[in-house]
């Protein structure tokens, strides 16, 4: 009985560790002192990220500066002020999905806890055709599509803030004249500049 319960167990020992199992997907990390978004529009992939420079919290007359620095052109940057998550990447980016890309999006309407389920969302997805995607309250009777931003590791010190969104958003696109509903997520780390 004894030599069978333990046959047993390496027999299903040895199915459990040869059977098929769903891999976990890559994530990238990125070091503290890198602002990031990596964000999902309509299935496509759209990444960029930033180091911070080393005096990043005085630069600007004792003011902070969350952004690159772009000459002539402007900054790109992440960061949350005033109630809105702002990621503006618009110079030297690609048009196009993947590394490097261009990204447009605001969210508006946080709760201070920590996490909000009810924003205001607009963006851009780039291209040859830029086309716009929004979330908009429009009444009580027109119930807008779910979405969800959630804040995490937040530095006082750093004055940093990470955070996740995922929810769904009107497209817009001059071309078509049908409103489709779309799948927007993403991930970040941006400088936070409190109310």
């Amino acid at each position: 009985m004894k030599n069978s319960l333990i046959f047993a167990m390496l027999l299903a020992f040895t199915f459990l560790s040869c059977s098929e199992t769903d891999e976990a997907p890559e994530t990238t990390t990125f070091p503290e002192d890198v602002m990031f978004a990596k964000v999902k529009i309509d299935g496509q992939d759209y990444e960029y990220s930033y180091k911070l420079l080393e005096n990043y919290l005085t630069v600007d007359e004792g003011r902070p500066r969350f952004g690159l620095l772009v000459p002539t052109r402007g900054q790109n940057f992440v960061i949350n002020q005033y109630g809105s998550l702002v990621i503006e990447i618009m110079y030297d980016c690609n048009a196009s999905p993947g590394k490097n890309a261009c990204i447009q999006i605001r969210i508006d309407g946080q709760n201070p806890t920590g996490k909000s389920t009810d924003p205001f969302v607009a963006g851009i997805i780039p291209g040859s055709t830029p086309r716009a995607f929004f979330r908009i309250r429009k009444s009580n009777v027109d119930v807008p599509p779910p979405f969800e931003l959630t804040f995490v590791n937040y530095s006082p010190l750093k004055r940093t803030i990470e955070g996740t969104f995922k929810g769904q958003a009107e497209l817009t696109d001059a071309s078509q004249p049908v409103v489709r509903i779309i799948d927007v997520e993403g991930s970040f780390r941006g400088g936070t500049i409190l109310d």
